[in-house]
């Protein structure tokens, strides 16, 4: 497990902890000035710290006694803005690692606490289990035997899983609130997307300069963007002075102001993501401009062009619920103070249908509700889905793991009389019998005829293709067996990736009962 501490840090005066899972989706809610957005500004604006700790010359420098470094913050006008304004304190980030992240041989790095003077210089220690590293007689001389591996005196200090994190939060891209390219001039970017003429410039050189990476790039995101929107045909050119993009839909062409900025937003975002191709992708309200059905087709596109999964602040608890497979409740304390807590526990159905904005939904065809089990299955379903035209058809609720009882069905059915339920049979054989709780929520279903389907093999992981998971993941990883646990295969992907190997798979899904399940809602 890895986690991150921030103290100090503008609102966040007691410390606020996250955790960070590679791939997984990480939402932060709150309401307006509470400082969702703030955790993820902290990634972008301390971004050379993350150099510093991703270079063995660097974090060496601030690992000796009396070492410390100057650092630049980010997109602030000055450095105190950066900083609690109740006190006079320094920042304090730690970064803690358990678990198989201290599988080694050598000592190796279990805590890093850096420090942020507001000067601002940063200096840093570390600690090995509960021993501290300034302890280590730093006289006796320092030697990098590996890019990651430090010799001190005679201690061989292990900091690979320290880089690799500083790596990945710092080859972030980070989306703001305005990610509109219309009528923005000759602007060259905004924070860390372009925009405006130069976003146009460079989706030509893109699009059709001598790459043709590149040039694959750009179709798959204009592939991207006419499936989500539905259209038969898409094209996507900029303007002879560049200038602006025209757009053809269907065969009929459009200036690009007069189809709105949701999809101007689909088109900026996804191609910055395309041409950036970073680790963890950051974004502040993804919803903006986009009608709820979009939102979380919005989401999944943007999380396939990064490497490490998408963290985003949002007002909308539904679509955190939905995507996120971590949410954190962000909460105004008093004035400059706020305090971070993971949002435990399910809803109940019928409030979690009005977080989804369901009514909203069903205004515009959406005539249906599929509950699955959690947010790793509402992302793999939603591929599906979407490759068979369904998915603006039918609205995904994820259970969060809690079947419900009766008397939350009879509340959802009293919002809407079609409901449908697919879950995993957990099963470990064919043989198997399913467990008393999935035997008696399928069974609930089908008292009130309402269609409901057990998987035949053990989860949606075990309908995923080799060829699949080998062209996501590489030729060192297999398909599971049909009953087959995700942890028992060496390597194994998280079952927070599940949703990458949807639509590689989705052929072969077709022939499956997952596949006639879907086909038939």
């Amino acid at each position: 497990m890895i986690q991150i501490s921030i103290k100090n840090y503008r609102c966040f005066v007691a410390p606020a902890v996250v955790e960070f899972d590679s791939g997984n989706f990480t939402a932060f809610v709150g309401v307006n000035n509470a400082g969702k957005s703030a955790f993820i500004r902290f990634l972008v604006e301390f971004r050379q710290l993350f150099e510093f700790l991703k270079q063995a010359n660097l974090l060496e420098a601030m690992l000796v006694p009396g070492g410390a470094r100057n650092l630049a913050v980010h997109h602030v006008f000055d450095p105190e803005e950066a900083f609690s304004n109740l006190n006079d304190g320094a920042i304090e980030i730690k970064m803690s690692f358990s678990g198989e992240h201290l599988s080694s041989a050598t000592d190796v790095v279990s805590q890093a606490l850096i420090v942020i003077n507001r000067n601002p210089t940063v200096t840093c220690s570390m600690k090995i289990d509960t021993r501290d590293l300034g302890r280590v007689d730093f006289s006796r001389g320092l030697s990098w035997r590996t890019p990651t591996t430090l010799l001190v005196g005679s201690h061989l200090i292990d900091f690979e899983h320290l880089m690799n994190l500083a790596e990945k939060l710092h080859n972030t891209l980070y989306i703001g609130p305005f990610r509109n390219i219309i009528n923005v001039g000759a602007n060259v970017g905004y924070f860390d997307i372009q925009i405006g003429d130069a976003f146009v410039s460079q989706f030509r050189d893109l699009k059709t300069g001598a790459s043709k990476k590149n040039s694959a790039g750009m179709q798959r995101l204009i592939e991207d963007v006419r499936r989500i929107f539905e259209f038969e045909s898409l094209a996507i050119e900029p303007s002879s002075d560049n200038k602006s993009l025209h757009i053809t839909i269907n065969g009929k062409p459009f200036k690009q102001h007069e189809l709105g900025s949701g999809l101007s937003q689909f088109i900026v975002v996804l191609a910055n993501a395309a041409i950036r191709r970073p680790s963890l992708i950051l974004i502040d309200e993804p919803e903006l401009n986009l009608h709820p059905r979009l939102q979380l087709d919005f989401l999944t596109a943007l999380g396939s062009y990064a490497t490490d999964g998408v963290w985003f602040s949002t007002h909308s608890l539904g679509l955190a619920r939905s995507a996120a497979e971590r949410v954190y409740s962000i909460q105004r304390v008093s004035d400059g103070n706020s305090l971070v807590t993971l949002l435990e526990g399910t809803p109940r159905g019928a409030e979690f249908l009005g977080e989804l904005s369901f009514s909203t939904q069903r205004e515009l065809g959406a005539d249906q509700i599929l509950l699955v089990e959690g947010p790793t299955e509402v992302k793999v379903i939603q591929q599906l889905l979407r490759r068979i035209r369904k998915d603006h058809l039918v609205v995904l609720m994820s259970m969060h793991g809690h079947l419900p009882d009766a008397v939350e069905l009879d509340e959802i059915l009293r919002i809407t009389p079609r409901v449908a339920a697919l879950i995993d049979s957990e099963k470990d054989s064919a043989q198997a019998e399913l467990e008393p709780k999935r035997r008696f929520f399928a069974e609930m279903f089908e008292a009130k005829s309402l269609r409901v389907h057990v998987l035949e093999r053990r989860a949606t992981e075990n309908y995923f293709t080799d060829n699949a998971v080998k062209q996501v993941f590489g030729e060192s990883f297999r398909a599971l067996g049909p009953y087959e646990k995700l942890k028992d295969a060496t390597p194994h992907w998280g079952k927070n990736q599940n949703w990458l190997l949807a639509l590689p798979s989705a052929e072969a899904i077709d022939q499956t009962d997952l596949g006639q399940f879907l086909s038939a809602l």
